[in-house]
């Protein structure tokens, strides 16, 4: 049988005579070694586990004169996976000769997170594992479940507070950018059959507005909203100086002409490009307050 083997079987033999069960995992290089549970005063297992590596032989540690066990990794490799599992971790070292069990909780205060190569971790010489181990082990395991439930309940709150804030910003803000609802108004519109309806409007402060439910007006930010090639640029002779507007091509709303004034130059080209600046201010600005 090869010592890490045996090490395991050791480790299982004392924790079970000090009313734990442990469930061997398969043997890897990195990872766990075994899972332990609790058992209540009837022997029942609780369904509080903690995961054990279990490390065996002086080539792992050394004795200090301070009593304490330096446990050594030389390659860096084990406290990211630790740091990543789901359940609480316990480093156990068996002494070369099996007769000393030691062990160490794995928190960042007693391992690094992440060792570049090596790194130790010093153990202090009262944490053999023996009944006095027992109560903070009973203590680590809880403190999982409990940690698990806790993190449960801000999930389930979380998802109520999102819920409500998503009603709150379907009622008070612009569904495309976010930008927050201005005004609201009620108004009676007739249609082109002589109907008259009645009409909710929304004007939120980007400039997007909604007729009931219905854009009448788009965000600068909607990917729909009409590029400065789909106008094209209207020349007027007036008193001797020239003139230039967009005008919507067919089937492209007007609105946006509203918010972009004519402009005056000497030529076509400069026309176009003070008309321009126009547009780029509304499409990134938004459009102008009222």
């Amino acid at each position: 049988m090869s010592k890490e083997r045996r090490s395991i079987y050791k480790v299982g033999d004392r924790v079970e005579s000090l009313g734990w069960t442990l469930r061997e995992t398969p043997i890897k290089d990195v990872g766990i070694d075994a899972i332990v549970e609790e058992r209540d005063e009837d022997g029942d297992e609780t369904g509080m586990f903690i995961a054990l590596q279990v490390k065996c032989g002086e080539s792992y540690y050394e004795k200090l004169r301070t009593g304490e066990i330096s446990f050594r990794d030389d390659r860096g490799r084990h406290p990211e996976y630790w740091f990543g599992c789901s359940l609480p971790v316990i480093l156990v070292l068996v002494s070369g000769d099996f007769k000393s069990i030691w062990w160490q909780e794995i928190t960042p205060d007693t391992v690094p997170d992440k060792p570049k190569t090596k790194w130790t971790t010093k153990i202090p010489p009262c944490q053999e594992l023996d009944a006095s181990a027992m109560p903070r082990w009973r203590e680590i395991a809880r403190a999982s479940k409990e940690l698990e439930g806790y993190v449960k309940l801000l999930e389930a709150k979380l998802s109520a507070y999102e819920a409500e804030v998503s009603e709150f910003r379907d009622e008070f803000a612009c569904p495309v950018c976010g930008a927050w609802r201005r005004s609201t108004y009620e108004f009676d519109e007739e249609d082109s059959s002589g109907r008259v309806h009645d009409v909710y409007r929304r004007v939120f402060s980007c400039g997007m507005i909604e007729d009931n439910n219905s854009i009448a007006q788009p965000c600068p930010r909607d990917p729909s909203f009409p590029l400065f090639e789909d106008f094209d640029i209207k020349m007027r002779s007036l008193g001797g100086r020239l003139f230039g507007f967009l005008s919507p091509r067919l089937g492209l709303s007007s609105t946006l002409r509203r918010y972009i004034k004519p402009e005056e130059g000497n030529n076509p080209q400069e026309i176009r490009a003070k008309l321009l600046q126009g547009y780029i201010r509304v499409a990134t600005e938004g459009y102008p307050s009222p």
